[in-house]
């Protein structure tokens, strides 16, 4: 695995000479298209961590979790069921909504277990757009300078996520590839940009990653229900449309490998409605042969915080060919959409908070965003749906 190492001390200037280098970027293109990820200690200053951190901090302060019925996010099984029917979910692409920890809040009185800074999962998915602070870290010239690097053309950010792992209850993240909710045509092109706020570690719950696994196919796509939005169903103010029992799911998972084989159904991608075709090849990577392994190693790691102890767990993931990544806060670790990655729980008394940008090539390089996503824009007038924010161009 290539790690990038850049000092605290780096100076601005140096950063963005280094990342010019034809020599520095021919490095990590190769690195990157062979792991399908990078780390890169130091990336962000200590002042913007801690202008992130303290930002959050006076958000979460002046949110009311009881002015709505607060929306559960969940990365389990039962994910399909709670973001599927959820309208505050999918209504959040360019505001800043707040999602609760599973368990954070009695269901029976709908009182918070635990205090309001201490109940959420995440924040999300518009802070870049909105939010003067993660906006000029999402557009600063050092993350456009990156993501050009690794051969994105016209980069875009569709999505920012604030993501909280609170002590002793911070839940675990079951393995994925981020092209599943961020997939684009005719190829896919996520990147995720994973920037640890705190210093993550082993024990609150650092991320897990399978080097090579990009090189895989995409398993499934989280899209958005036919059969709801074609109907006489519409979004409302309401927090979820489950209340309504007649209402299919808005959004479903499309599985795109045999379930039992373990191999792939066909080579695809998704089309501009959500369709499944040909396979094309992603920005730093390219599309392999499914096999059983991969398959089975996805079905075994999604059951590895399952096990008895936490220790148990991360010998599950390791055996299945994953490795931690504990990095210290201000590091950024560079995700391949089609990479396989995880986290376990935070057992610690130490919270593990991130945040993370997912970037796509936009119509520059000849890729549109699918019409299948669950996140998009409202309609934008005769241009149609506003695009979404670019990267810094530099000079």
């Amino acid at each position: 695995m290539f790690i990038f190492r850049l000092s605290r001390a780096s100076t601005f200037a140096a950063l963005l000479t280094l990342f010019d280098s034809a020599r520095a970027t021919s490095k990590q293109e190769d690195d990157f298209a062979r792991d399908g990820l990078l780390v890169i200690p130091g990336f962000a200053t200590p002042e913007e961590v801690d202008g992130m951190m303290a930002r959050m901090s006076e958000l979460v302060g002046q949110w009311d979790p009881y002015s709505a019925k607060a929306s559960v996010f969940r990365t389990d099984d039962n994910q399909e069921s709670a973001q599927g029917s959820d309208a505050y979910f999918l209504e959040s692409a360019d505001k800043i909504h707040f999602f609760l920890e599973p368990g954070a809040m009695n269901e029976a009185t709908g009182e918070l277990s635990v205090p309001k800074h201490q109940a959420l999962n995440k924040v999300g998915h518009g802070l870049h757009v909105v939010d003067l602070v993660f906006r000029a870290y999402a557009e600063s010239p050092k993350v456009g300078a990156l993501v050009r690097s690794l051969g994105w053309v016209d980069p875009v950010l569709p999505q920012s996520m604030f993501i909280f792992k609170q002590p002793k209850i911070g839940g675990e993240v079951t393995p994925h590839q981020d092209s599943t909710f961020l997939h684009t045509v005719p190829r896919l092109t996520c990147l995720g940009l994973w920037l640890a706020l705190e210093d993550a570690t082993a024990q609150n719950g650092c991320l897990w990653a399978r080097p090579g696994s990009h090189k895989e196919p995409l398993r499934r796509v989280f899209k958005r229900n036919p059969s709801y939005f074609a109907g006489d169903f519409n979004l409302s103010d309401s927090v979820t449309a489950a209340a309504d029992s007649a209402a299919p799911p808005m959004m479903v998972f499309e599985e795109l490998e045999d379930v039992e084989s373990g191999a792939a159904k066909a080579p695809f991608s998704v089309d501009a409605a959500g369709n499944v075709g040909e396979l094309g090849r992603g920005a730093g990577g390219a599309a392999g042969a499914a096999g059983a392994p991969a398959e089975e190693g996805q079905r075994a790691a999604q059951g590895a915080a399952a096990a008895a102890t936490p220790d148990a767990a991360a010998e599950q993931l390791r055996a299945r060919g994953f490795v931690p990544l504990p990095v210290a806060a201000g590091t950024l670790v560079v995700l391949h959409g089609s990479l396989d990655h995880a986290s376990l729980p935070n057992t610690s008394p130490t919270s593990r908070h991130t945040f993370q940008l997912h970037a796509i090539d936009g119509p520059g390089a000849g890729v549109k965003w699918s019409e299948g996503n669950w996140l998009q824009y409202e309609a934008g007038g005769a241009q149609g749906r506003r695009p979404f924010p670019a990267l810094h161009r530099g000079q």
